[in-house]
């Protein structure tokens, strides 16, 4: 009994903002929160949550893999952070909000992963570490029908090491890469570097600077 002898009842309730059935006046969580899976576009900030219901602008998820996982090929946003994780793209545009000064990608094996059928965007992040990119047509055609086209643009390749190509591509469709910087990096395949393509790759304003190259051609 509180307030001059007025009883106090605390209100159960959902308190998770993100549910369904959030009660903002409740004063107790009771467990009861129920929740809708995200759809449309995706939001991923490094103090996001991993969990169902979120992934919005307001409530983002925390990782750009549970992002793609959970999509179902939406595109997604990804919000100023370092992201240590290797991203099998799936069908999903995955794009840097604030740019490459921002957004980092920082790994010891391959930064994303693009397989068949593939005709998006990866767009605005750093890649350093060990990254790469590796564009898997592995399944494709001969005509390059279902081979990956993915357009790489606004991308910094900085101080990688890594055995091989940065860009690897096998079995590629129509791949643009435009707008990327490559400097200060050490392979032993070369910057970019494609094998057996079946499509027409296109490179526009790239900028390869003050790298280290063994046992290969620059592109």
């Amino acid at each position: 009994i509180e307030n001059g002898g007025t009883l106090y009842i605390p209100q159960l309730g959902c308190m998770n903002p993100v549910a369904d059935n959030f009660n903002q006046n409740a004063d107790i969580d009771d467990g009861s929160c129920n929740f809708t899976h995200h759809n449309g576009i995706w939001y991923v900030s490094v103090d996001g949550t991993d969990s169902i219901g979120y992934g919005s602008m307001e409530y983002p998820v925390a990782s750009i893999t549970y992002a793609v996982t959970e999509s179902n090929g939406a595109s997604i946003y990804v919000n100023d952070g370092i992201y240590n994780e290797s991203i099998n793209v799936g069908g999903s545009s995955i794009i840097s909000i604030n740019g490459p000064e921002s957004t980092v990608i920082d790994v010891s094996e391959y930064a994303f992963i693009i397989g068949d059928g593939y005709n998006g965007t990866i767009s605005g992040f750093t890649i350093t570490g060990s990254g790469w990119i590796y564009i898997n047509g592995n399944g494709g055609d001969t005509s390059g029908a279902n081979s990956p086209s993915p357009t790489i643009s606004n991308m910094r390749f900085v101080n990688c090491n890594s055995s091989g190509a940065l860009i690897y591509g096998y079995e590629t469709g129509n791949v643009t890469i435009e707008n990327c910087l490559f400097a200060h990096n050490s392979t032993n395949g070369g910057i970019i570097s494609f094998f057996q393509p079946y499509g027409s790759s296109t490179i526009l304003n790239c900028t390869i600077s003050d790298n280290s190259i063994e046992n290969s051609t620059v592109i």
